[in-house]
């Protein structure tokens, strides 16, 4: 796609992937034993922490003390990209967020800078937030759960088992930009191999025709593969 790459992950001592060696810039956070280290470094007060609270057990506090899953992870990512990166995002007209483990089947479609582009499935009562196409006219808005989260009365409204996708539906819509969604067929599915860590979802089954990519969610792998089928005919061979 002729696009920058950028890089956010955890701080690595051994850069050996081939991804370093295409991105444009790598910008690396801490990884933190408990990542609410990040937040009393960069809020005030403690309503963010009341709102993970309100997913507790569902994955949304996942990565503050012994909570499982990813979701203070995920948004800390987000904020430190809104906050710390922001005149280096607001260079580019688009922005693609998305993550370093997807496997693509197809090419990714050609989508119009003047919505949110969220890839189908895997909503869990809200939207989904593993890739997202957007214009960085509304970075605020599409980053922004953080400060949402730390937002007065934010976690009153909450309500109690709410996820990452949950929480992130819900941001959107107080800023105003859910009529901007649109959806993107899936083309795409998470993989990962033998040592891979996780936070929440082990490895599944092995990719099909592959004997050391395993596949992390079913259902993305069957919905590209039924995007894949529309596309090109029941007969492509797979």
């Amino acid at each position: 796609y002729e696009a920058d790459l950028s890089l956010m992950f955890g701080k690595e001592s051994h850069r050996v992937g081939s991804l370093y060696a295409k991105a444009k810039y790598v910008w690396e956070l801490p990884e933190y034993d408990d990542w609410a280290t990040y937040y009393n470094e960069v809020l005030t007060g403690d309503n963010w922490y009341r709102s993970f609270m309100r997913g507790a057990t569902s994955g949304l506090a996942g990565g503050l003390t012994e909570h499982r899953g990813s979701g203070s992870i995920v948004f800390a990512f987000r904020h430190c990209l809104r906050t710390r990166y922001r005149e280096v995002l607001r260079q580019y007209d688009r922005l693609i967020l998305t993550r370093a483990d997807y496997f693509y089947v197809q090419p990714h479609p050609r989508v119009d800078n003047e919505h949110v582009w969220v890839v189908e499935g895997e909503d869990y009562g809200g939207i989904c937030d593993r890739h997202h196409v957007f214009p960085s006219c509304l970075m605020d808005e599409v980053l922004g759960v953080v400060e949402y989260l730390n937002g007065d009365g934010t976690a009153d409204s909450i309500p109690l088992d709410s996820n990452a996708e949950t929480v992130l539906a819900l941001s959107w819509k107080h800023y105003g930009i859910w009529n901007k969604v649109r959806r993107i067929p899936r083309v795409q599915f998470t993989v990962c191999v033998d040592g891979d860590t996780t936070r929440w979802c082990p490895p599944g089954r092995l990719l099909p025709g592959s004997d050391r990519i395993f596949l992390k969610y079913i259902t993305e792998y069957r919905c590209a593969m039924r995007n894949m089928r529309t596309a090109f005919g029941d007969d492509r061979r797979r």
